[in-house]
């Protein structure tokens, strides 16, 4: 007698194998995700920086970047004194999904040459291997890179 279909060990079999595959697609899809924010994050903060230090060299005057763990602020010393006061114009706020750590002052400056007050490296602990991580800037550059061994090594 010839039957047609499929037995129910085949069925439980076939799941079986389905359900694998996709368990482990939802965990790569998962550390992608996480992946992506943070270098995502950490590119947005970077441009951030970039034209901050920009506009400190375009209007002449100084600029202020002023960082906690789960947002930074950038504001434009509009009256001129070189100091970040309360009457400065708040020019971005930004919340950050990301907790970030910063091993110096929470306060960056660009004066109007665009230098920075500040030697600091920004970054984003993480469990995933973001491709970019963390954020170096220096007296005149500012860097992206990856932590390796407690430092930011520039790509």
């Amino acid at each position: 007698m010839k039957q047609n279909g499929y037995t129910l060990l085949e069925l439980i079999v076939i799941i079986a194998v389905i359900c694998i595959l996709i368990s482990i697609a939802a965990f790569n899809y998962t550390d992608w995700t996480i992946k992506f924010g943070i270098e995502s994050q950490i590119k947005e903060m970077y441009s951030d920086l970039m034209a901050a230090r920009m506009r400190a060299m375009t209007r002449n005057r100084a600029h202020f970047v002023s960082i906690a763990a789960s947002y930074y602020t950038i504001k434009d010393d509009t009256d001129g004194n070189g100091e970040n006061d309360p009457g400065d114009a708040l020019l971005h706020h930004k919340s950050l999904g990301n907790m970030i750590t910063w091993n110096g002052n929470p306060e960056i400056s660009f004066n109007s040459r665009g230098i920075s007050s500040a030697s600091e490296t920004i970054s984003v602990s993480n469990a995933v291997k973001a491709a970019y991580d963390c954020i170096v800037i220096s007296k005149t550059r500012i860097n992206i890179g990856k932590m390796s061994r407690g430092r930011c090594v520039h790509k």
